[in-house]
């Protein structure tokens, strides 16, 4: 996981005129997660609600709230979906309610980020021999490509990786090279290149003397499985600057390290879209808590659609990385043998060997969570492959193959803030319970509130009327009515109160099944009565007699 400094240094400007960083540096990364650190200046962290930090995908021309903490709390986690262009702008409430700044589209973003994980792609157009000159021309595909860092290297057919040694300097161009060979005979060439994220691509060929072209080699392919680490078979012998060493698996290896890069110093900025209107006091509870964690079962085959996830892909959602796979096999006279699962977290672009099965294990025992695998939350394509006693089997999914089952994770429980209620103008007999309730897999009515006179309950759900109890299947009563994630309910306390006090507990579920639940810590004043005046006439007044 890569760590990035982004110092909060508006936290010292005067709202309306924020110090604009230099942002025309675009910084470059191949690491797909980053750390981004706040500074609070400590005069003013007391004064500080929370920090927003928010992405925007087309340049600044609309943004989105993608984590929201709290002091003490002092590091977002910022992992991106896909490759492309983020600008990255952050923002900070306080407790009056006032933000700063207060308008995204009126700041420069903060950081301007390129994250790019495709290794170029190099092919060998042309390679001839005439003597002991060798001639070369290539082409490289990537976004962002670095032609400076090209380095070919070069041994004899029948050598071994101890005889690599590179082109003379100067006679590497941008895609091309000439120079005279210090080894007889048929040689291997190898071109290696890095783009500006620092992802490396290379491509070797054959040449035989006078022009004769042996043909092309390339470098293996990585070896489906997450934990092995193969070693390309013509690495060149020193390669400064470029990536060097055992190769990994393309999807759901450890997140890289690379060195840490300073961007320019941070001036927040939101798109704020409040969810309460700006006449609300403060906010007087927030939290986020996840109930206990059961293991679920999901089939391949299930009876019911998945909700569908923003991409509009059908996924099944899990707030547990473990879960039970339930499926079916069919099988000759041999039985079968084992059973592969293969996973994918690009929708089939890649694929690995995720875990191996017996047979008879049905249902199947998944395990997300494993040791190499540090992005946790996000869809997981799965596909299984079994073999037979004869140990004849399909062959592994190919780029391109669709997943048998996506599943999504979701481990995250959603977030609630709760503000002080008020009056309802429309309504003198009702109060306004406002709240800031946020989950990125939301139903359509996800929340509930209930009241109690006395923090531990007994609770009844504001929605179940004023004074009624609703009875509940096997006994009992005043179940929780959900509500939609409006933000705001108009609520007629019961009249049966022995005091005019309340507390609110509030509850939010997702769909994979996380809840939290937010409890006022003080009782809330319901008290609507407003004092009225009758004037009665006058009297003389005996001061000054």
């Amino acid at each position: 996981m890569n760590v990035t400094a982004l110092a909060l240094l508006g936290l010292v400007t005067t709202l309306g005129q924020p110090a604009m960083p230099d942002t025309q540096d675009i910084q470059v990364t191949k690491v797909r997660t980053h750390k981004l650190g706040v500074n609070y200046k400590p005069e003013r962290k007391k004064d500080i609600q929370e920090a927003r930090l928010f992405i925007s995908r087309d340049q600044g021309q609309t943004w989105e709230l993608a984590q929201t903490i709290t002091p003490p709390q002092d590091e977002f986690t910022f992992t991106a979906k896909s490759d492309g262009l983020y600008f990255i702008s952050m923002q900070l409430v306080f407790l009056k309610g006032q933000a700063e700044p207060p308008d995204v589209s009126k700041v420069l973003p903060a950081q301007k980020l390129i994250i790019d994980s495709t290794p170029p792609v190099v092919r060998v157009t042309t390679a001839t021999r005439i003597g002991d000159e060798i001639s070369a021309e290539w082409t490289v595909d990537d976004k962002f490509p670095n032609d400076a860092s090209t380095k070919l290297f070069y041994r004899a057919l029948a050598g071994t990786d101890a005889d690599w040694q590179p082109a003379p300097e100067g006679s590497v161009g941008k895609r091309n090279a000439k120079f005279k060979s210090l080894v007889a005979g048929a040689v291997v060439l190898q071109i290696v290149t890095q783009d500006l994220a620092g992802n490396v691509g290379r491509a070797n060929k054959e040449v035989g003397e006078t022009g004769n072209v042996l043909g092309s080699m390339t470098a293996p392919p990585v070896l489906p499985n997450p934990i092995v680490k193969v070693s390309d078979s013509l690495p060149p012998p020193s390669l400064t600057g470029l990536e060097s060493g055992p190769a990994i698996p393309p999807m759901l290896a450890p997140v890289a390290v690379e060195p840490t890069f300073t961007p320019a110093p941070v001036q927040p900025a939101i798109q704020p879209v409040p969810a309460v209107q700006p006449d609300v006091p403060r906010p007087i509870a927030q939290g986020s808590g996840t109930t206990p964690m059961a293991i679920p079962a999901v089939s391949l085959m299930p009876t019911t659609a998945a909700p569908a996830n923003p991409e509009g892909v059908t996924a099944t959602l899990t707030k547990s990385p473990k879960f039970d796979l339930n499926y079916q096999l069919e099988g000759g006279p041999s039985g079968i043998s084992k059973v592969d699962l293969y996973v994918t977290r690009d929708d089939g672009r890649t694929w690995i060997r995720w875990s191996t099965h017996a047979g008879t294990e049905n249902p199947l025992r998944v395990v997300l969570d494993t040791r190499f695998n540090q992005e946790i939350e996000g869809e997981y394509g799965l596909k299984l492959v079994p073999v037979s006693g004869a140990g004849l089997s399909d062959a592994a999914p190919a780029s391109g193959s669709a997943p048998e089952l996506r599943v999504q994770v979701d481990t995250t429980a959603p977030m609630i803030k709760v503000f002080q209620p008020t009056a309802d103008p429309a309504n003198r007999n009702a109060l306004v319970l406002h709240w800031e309730a946020t989950d990125k897999n939301f139903g359509k009515e996800p929340l509930g509130i209930e009241y109690s006179e006395n923090p531990n309950g007994p609770w009844k759900s504001v929605a179940a009327g004023n004074d009624a109890v609703v009875p509940v299947a096997g006994g009992g009563a005043n179940p929780i009515i959900r509500l939609a994630n409006t933000g705001g309910y108009s609520w007629i306390p019961p009249t049966t109160l022995s005091q005019p006090k309340v507390y609110l507990r509030f509850t939010a579920w997702d769909l994979a099944g996380n809840k939290s639940e937010v409890t006022t810590p003080n009782p809330i004043l319901v008290d609507l009565t407003k004092p009225r005046a009758k004037i009665q006439g006058i009297s003389p007044t005996s001061i000054g007699r």
